[in-house]
């Protein structure tokens, strides 16, 4: 009993740091299940995460927002018919709709596989950004109006629900004004006007319906503009209906779309992270921008027109309705004060009215004048100012980050994707260790913690260098030419060194035998793999050449061969070896020959003509084509940025499974130094022993010490994952509450933007230069009246 007690403490005292180890990850898996559980996004985002990054690496789309616009319509069309809601809930109805009018775009980014692609993209991405939204809408235009009446029939005295129905009732692209969008869509629009009577939005677009049926703009050579009226009818229908819209107090298109949307997804199977994305996306400014622009466009156009015709009294009305749209855009829950509208339609109806004044100041009392000068004055200064202060919000809005960034951030998605690569494969060597059986007592040596530690670092660093570094365009294109064709050179001679040196070893092979082989089965691998079209390339490298070249090489080439042909058919027939070592040797030689001469044919070329190293990279995203980001920047009123080249090194590492190639270079460097350790070895007397020490089989310890190194990094991997996690979902679920609430209250941004604005009146120096940009303004608009 003494002895066995005994035994179990040297055990303990052995096996300690594995134990300690295994508590370590025991206690991080504990304190996830608990922050997971207790997260709002809870288990489905954790899996959700997972699945992922498997979809990344199996270059599917992750999400149904990169799905092409046909699957996403016929995903949401499916999601409503399963919610019961969307029949009895008014709210969950609208969200339906919201989802059913645009589709999501990340489908546009997922295409992305080359340079040429993405500038395809830049070049043409309004085209396929409304292509995409037409096959959208030609799936679930139907069924999005079929919600909205849903909503207003549940809920008919809440005007918020009529201004959405209206607003997605002509949530169509700008290009398509001309069609109809329903049958029914004037009564749909009395409808609305009877339930929400004091707003304007109604009567503003039926007036936008009919104008658009009744009148065009036309240039004459001389770029000055006439509106032309084609139907008379139609056209005093439009008058009439924007006077009656002129005679209510405001126009509000209502705000509730982003929430109904969270209320609709929130019953769907979508992660938290993905509702909140989703939500985001659903472009609601869109429909009640447009209905300000072509207000702005049609009153805009007329008053051109009439002061082309010198109708004084007609742009003095149609600008004075300008000034009381502007009326009408305020309010403390009005979509528009969020807008620059309110501040564009009196700068340009008073400039009209100063215009009229140029031309006919008779128009004008002396009073009016004054007044007219003063109000011009501060119109425009009151738009510089909210338009400066709109600059900086946002250039202060992009100098925070998205989230919350830190170190276990940037380590959770590596980390995932190492873990990926590395449990099948630990599991794949576990059994093969255990069917094979694992050698007891080995007498080759370990490579220990520091050399595992070593080969570790120079695979991940190899890795990221060859697959980060060099396609993101860090390194100039002569540095990182000369920096892989070393690379590549010396893995093949390192590999086809260790791989001789071992088979000489085991098979008894001597080196003329050998290397003979080796070259006699390197020209029908090369055949195949590399020259399919032989007969050109002998012509173009062989007959071609010069005679000084072609005699001597030719002789050589003959002389190698036969000589390697007359050698292999002396090994064959010798009866020194059996004939089952023979063909064993022949087998693994050949091995050797696929694997080091297609490649090595490959580096060859690629070191006689650098430019065909392009084409190892096939997954390019160039860091040069930057016009996408600025577009995008510039559609959602951000300021553009230079993005740095550095920051494309990890996407262009995972585009191309780098986390992969790192974890198989990694364990190649390791069991080649250990190969040749145990080579070594195996030549040096025991101490117990005056001979030779039995050659140990490499093969199997080989294995053993591959799958002792996979599930150490593995573990450490693991380890990273657990304790870094936690704090990333808690930043995740602050982000998430920040993004959730700036949806629900959609009107927060003006408090920090009204705080802008008092900073900016009290910058002397900035108020001057707005002042001396009027009188340039004031200048442009006299001899823009001049020129009538």
């Amino acid at each position: 009993m003494k002895f066995l007690h005994t035994e179990k403490i040297g055990k303990l005292k052995t096996n300690w740091p594995r134990l300690l180890f295994l508590l370590v990850i025991f206690v991080l898996s504990l304190r996830l299940v608990v922050v997971v559980s207790s997260s709002p996004s809870g288990w489905r985002s954790f899996r959700n995460d997972w699945e992922v990054q498997v979809l990344r690496l199996l270059g599917r789309a992750t999400s149904v927002g990169e799905e092409p616009p046909p699957v996403q319509a016929e995903y949401w069309l499916d999601q409503i018919s399963r919610i019961p809601t969307t029949q009895t809930d008014p709210q969950v109805a609208l969200g339906a709709a919201w989802m059913l009018a645009e589709p999501q775009y990340g489908f546009l980014k997922r295409n992305i596989t080359s340079s040429q692609d993405l500038q395809e993209l830049s070049e043409g991405y309004f085209d396929r950004f409304h292509q995409s939204q037409a096959e959208y809408q030609s799936i679930c235009r139907a069924a999005c109006l079929e919600q909205t009446a849903i909503a207003t029939r549940l809920a008919p005295e809440n005007v918020e629900f009529w201004r959405q129905r209206a607003l997605l009732l002509f949530a169509v692209h700008d290009d398509s004004e001309q069609e109809l969008p329903t049958e029914d869509w004037l009564q749909i629009l009395e409808a609305g006007a009877a339930h929400d009577r004091e707003n304007a939005l109604y009567d503003y677009l039926a007036a936008l319906q009919f104008y658009e049926l009744s009148a065009e703009p036309v240039w004459d050579e001389d770029s000055r503009l006439t509106l032309k009226i084609t139907n008379p009818q139609i056209y005093a229908q439009a008058e009439q209906r924007l006077q009656a819209g002129l005679k209510k107090p405001t126009l509000d298109v209502g705000m509730i779309a982003w929430s109904a949307t969270l209320t609709f997804l929130k019953q769907t199977s979508l992660p938290l992270g993905d509702q909140i994305k989703a939500t985001e996306e659903r472009n609601a400014t869109y429909p009640a921008e447009i209905i300000a622009i072509r207000l702005l466009r049609w009153l805009n156009y007329a008053c051109e027109s009439d002061l082309q015709q010198k109708k004084y009294d007609a742009v003095i009305r149609n600008a004075d309705r300008e000034l009381r749209i502007t009326k009408q855009l305020t309010g403390k829950q009005n979509f528009y004060e969020l807008t620059f509208f309110k501040y564009i339609f009196p700068t340009s109806g008073l400039g009209h009215l100063y215009q009229v004044l140029q031309l006919h100041p008779e128009s004008f009392t002396p009073a009016e004048t004054a007044e007219l000068k003063q109000d011009l004055h501060q119109a425009w200064l009151q738009r510089n100012i909210f338009m400066e202060a709109l600059d900086q919000y946002h250039e202060h809005k992009d100098e925070q980050p998205a989230g919350d960034a830190s170190m276990a951030a940037v380590l959770i998605e590596p980390a995932q994707r190492f873990i990926i690569f590395l449990l099948p494969l630990s599991l794949l060597l576990v059994l093969i260790v255990s069917l094979t059986g694992q050698p007891a007592d080995s007498p080759a040596p370990q490579p220990g913690w520091w050399r595992t530690l070593i080969a570790w670092c120079a695979g991940v660093s190899l890795s990221l260098f060859i697959w980060g570094v060099i396609p993101a365009g860090i390194l100039p294109e002569q540095a990182w030419n000369i920096s892989l064709l070393c690379f590549c050179w010396l893995t093949l001679i390192l590999v086809l060194a260790v791989s001789l040196r071992l088979l000489r070893r085991q098979k008894e092979l001597s080196w003329p035998q050998l290397i003979s082989l080796l070259l006699v089965l390197a020209a029908p691998v090369l055949i195949y793999f590399q020259f399919t079209s032989l007969l050109a390339f002998v012509e173009q490298n062989w007959i071609h050449a010069s005679l000084v070249l072609l005699i001597p090489v030719s002789l050589l080439l003959v002389v190698l061969y036969g000589t390697a042909v007359f050698i292999v058919f002396r090994f064959l027939r010798s009866s020194g070896l059996s004939a089952r070592r023979k063909l064993i040797a022949c087998c693994l030689v050949f091995l050797v020959t696929l694997l080091i001469f297609p490649a090595g044919a490959m580096v060859f070329r690629g070191t006689l003509n650098p430019a065909e190293m392009q084409s190892w990279f096939g997954r390019e995203v160039s860091v040069a084509d930057t016009e996408l980001f600025r577009m995008l920047a510039a559609r959602n009123k951000q300021p553009q940025k230079q993005i740095p080249a550095w920051i494309w090194i990890y996407p262009q590492w995972t585009a191309r499974q780098g986390e992969g190639f790192a974890v198989l270079l990694s364990l190649s460097i390791l069991l080649g130094w250990s190969l040749l350790r145990w080579s070594r070895s195996s030549q040096a007397p025991q101490p117990d022993s005056a001979a030779v020490s039995p050659r140990p089989k490499n093969w199997q310890a080989g294995v053993s010490l591959l799958r002792r190194s996979s599930l150490i990094a593995l573990l450490v991997v693991m380890t990273v994952y657990l304790a870094a996690l936690p704090s990333v979902i808690k930043a995740d679920n602050r982000n998430h509450q920040r993004r959730y609430q700036a949806l629900i209250n959609p009107l927060e941004p003006l408090q920090k933007v009204d705080q802008i604005k008092a900073e900016i009146k009290k910058d002397q120096a900035l108020m001057q230069s707005f002042n001396q940009q009027i009188r340039e303004i004031k200048q442009r608009l006299i001899e823009e009246a001049e020129q009538k």
